[in-house]
């Protein structure tokens, strides 16, 4: 070897020793054990974004032994894997058996108001509303403490599916007609 080929070997090596290697990083937790159903090896975990909750099954009695409510959980929706980490013990994989919605799905209001209060009817409890997208007309029956809080141009949401209408956005006060 030559004398320039040694020196370049040595720099190679030196390199590798002293420099340092990014760690291969784990995917971050995104849930915690709420409850483990030790006899049928169920466990059940909460998204903590989301608040959605799901379950999933890791082999093995001893396994299921090792886990802990309140363990962090890492979990791809997507893929339906796990992978939780019990102290002690090697990474354990699991798989996704049965998960709900997201938060955002289960809504029952778009997140942006549709209509605007056109006219409200102290007499009978009747507001008239519009949707701003399509034009439509919306009349739904508001009682007295709801009627008194709303004005001609007050927003509100409607949901065309349930005929509900919500002064709020989350919650329904009143029933389309």
């Amino acid at each position: 070897m030559s004398k320039t080929g040694s020196w370049l070997l040595v720099f190679a090596v030196s390199a590798a020793i002293l420099l340092p290697v990014p760690a291969v990083m784990a995917a971050e937790p995104c849930c915690n054990i709420a409850a483990i159903d030790a006899k049928n090896g169920v466990v059940t975990a909460k998204e903590t974004a989301t608040g959605r909750s799901f379950q999933f099954k890791v082999g093995g009695a001893r396994t299921i032994a090792s886990l802990k409510v309140g363990q962090a959980v890492e979990a791809d929706f997507k893929t339906g894997k796990v992978t939780v980490r019990p102290a002690g013990l090697g990474p354990v994989n699991g798989v996704i058996v049965k998960a709900a919605e997201p938060a955002a799905a289960l809504r029952k209001f778009a997140q942006d108001p549709c209509c605007n209060v056109t006219a409200i009817d102290g007499a009978t409890g009747v507001v008239t509303a519009r949707d701003n997208a399509s034009g439509r007309t919306v009349r739904f029956q508001a009682a007295a403490g709801i009627r008194g809080s709303l004005r001609v141009g007050h927003q509100v949401w409607a949901n065309f599916g349930t005929q509900q209408v919500s002064v709020d956005g989350s919650q329904p006060c009143c029933s389309m007609r």
